[in-house]
C-alpha cells in the first residue's frame, strides 16, 4: 500500500503497523488523510489479478459491473450531473456530481495550451425510499427542464425497485416478529388463569408410524351410542367404506401444511362448528348459516391480522 500511497499523495505514510491498533489510529486521522488511504487501497485492489480477471470475464459475458460503474441519469448542462447505482444486496444510492470550473481571471493567456483544471464534488442525495421520494419532489418542482427529466427518470426506474425492496424488508421483519412472538409463547411458562388455554398440556406420545386405516378402532370412544346388532353395524360400515372419501388425501396434506404455517405465526386458525349436533339440527339451513358466519369472521380477521386465515368448519358430528 505504501507504493500506491506515494503515487496519490506526498509525504510520509500517516498509518503504520500498530499490532491491531490500526483502525483506532485511522479514525483519529483527518478526513483528507483517510480519503488518500482509501484511494490507495482502491487502486491496489483494482490492480490485483483476481479483480482484473473478474472485470475481464464480466466484460466478455456482457454483464454489467455495477460495483465499478454508476449510471448517469441526467444533468442540468451547467456542470451538475446525477448518478444512480446499487443493487438489492448493498442497496441503491443517488449521487450528485458538481463540476467546478476555474474562473477566466486565473487563465495564463491566450497562448496557454494547458486545459484548466476541473474539480469535482460528489454528494450523496438518497440512500432509501423516503430520501428518493424527497429528491423527486424537489426536482419535479425545479425550473430547469433537465432536472425535471431526472425526477421522472428516478420515479419510473428507481422508485418501483425501491418500493418492492421495501415491501420485502417489511414482510421479512413481520415474519421475524411473528416467529419471535411464537417462540416466546412456547418458551415462557403459562401464567395462572381460568382460561381454557391455560390447561395443563398432555405430552404427545403418538407417531405417524403407528397410524393405520383401522387404528381408530383401538381408541376408546366415549360419545358413541351402543348398537345392539353388530352384524347390521358391520354391514353398514362395509357400505360406507365402499363410498368415495369425503376428504381426499391431497386436501388433508394441504391442511397439514397450512396448520404448520399457523404454528410459526404465518397464518391464523379459525375453527367453528357444533360439538355434537342432533340429526334434527343437521340440515341445509344450519350448514349455510354456519358457513356464512365463518366466512364473515375470516374476512374481519384477514383485514385485522394481515395474514392468511385458515378456516375450518366442523359439521356432521351426529354421524
Amino acid at each position: 500500500m505504501g507504493e500506491r500511497l506515494e503515487k496519490v499523495a506526498e509525504g510520509e505514510i500517516p498509518l503504520v503497523a500498530a499490532k491491531g491498533e490500526e483502525i483506532p489510529r485511522y479514525k483519529q486521522l483527518d478526513s483528507t488523510n483517510r480519503l488518500l488511504i482509501l484511494k490507495a487501497l482502491c487502486e491496489l485492489r483494482a490492480h490485483q489479478d483476481d479483480t482484473v480477471s473478474y472485470i475481464n470475464d464480466a466484460l466478455k459475458e456482457g454483464n454489467q459491473i455495477s460495483s465499478f460503474h454508476k449510471d448517469k441519469i441526467g444533468g442540468d448542462g451547467n456542470g451538475t450531473s446525477y448518478w444512480y447505482d446499487g443493487n438489492k444486496t448493498i442497496g441503491y444510492r443517488l449521487y450528485r456530481e458538481l463540476n467546478i470550473y476555474p474562473s477566466k481571471r486565473n487563465s495564463k493567456g491566450k497562448g496557454c495550451l494547458t486545459p484548466p483544471a476541473i474539480s469535482s464534488q460528489w454528494e450523496t442525495l438518497a440512500t432509501n425510499l423516503d430520501e428518493f421520494r424527497k429528491v423527486v419532489d424537489e426536482l419535479s418542482g425545479s425550473k430547469v427542464v433537465a432536472e425535471v427529466d431526472v425526477s421522472k427518470t428516478i420515479e419510473t426506474d428507481a422508485i418501483p425497485v425501491l418500493e418492492k425492496l421495501q415491501k420485502n424488508k417489511d414482510r421479512a421483519l413481520k415474519q421475524k416478529q411473528r416467529q419471535e412472538m411464537l417462540l416466546n409463547y412456547f418458551t415462557k411458562p403459562l401464567a395462572a388463569g381460568i382460561t381454557r388455554s391455560c390447561r395443563t398440556r398432555r405430552p404427545v406420545s403418538y407417531t405417524f408410524e403407528n397410524w393405520a386405516p383401522h387404528s381408530w378402532k383401538s381408541k376408546k370412544a366415549l360419545q358413541l351410542p351402543e348398537y345392539p346388532d353388530p352384524d347390521e353395524l358391520g354391514s353398514v360400515l362395509n357400505t360406507l367404506e365402499a363410498f368415495p372419501p369425503i376428504v381426499f388425501a391431497s386436501e388433508a396434506r394441504k391442511l397439514e401444511e397450512r396448520l404448520a404455517q399457523a404454528t410459526f405465526g404465518e397464518a391464523f386458525l379459525l375453527q367453528g362448528g357444533d360439538c355434537a349436533e342432533s340429526f334434527k339440527e343437521f340440515n341445509a339451513n344450519n350448514i349455510r348459516d354456519s358457513f356464512r358466519v365463518l366466512l364473515q369472521m375470516g374476512i374481519v380477521l384477514t383485514y385485522g391480522a394481515q395474514i392468511p386465515i385458515i378456516k375450518v368448519l366442523s359439521l356432521g358430528f351426529c354421524f
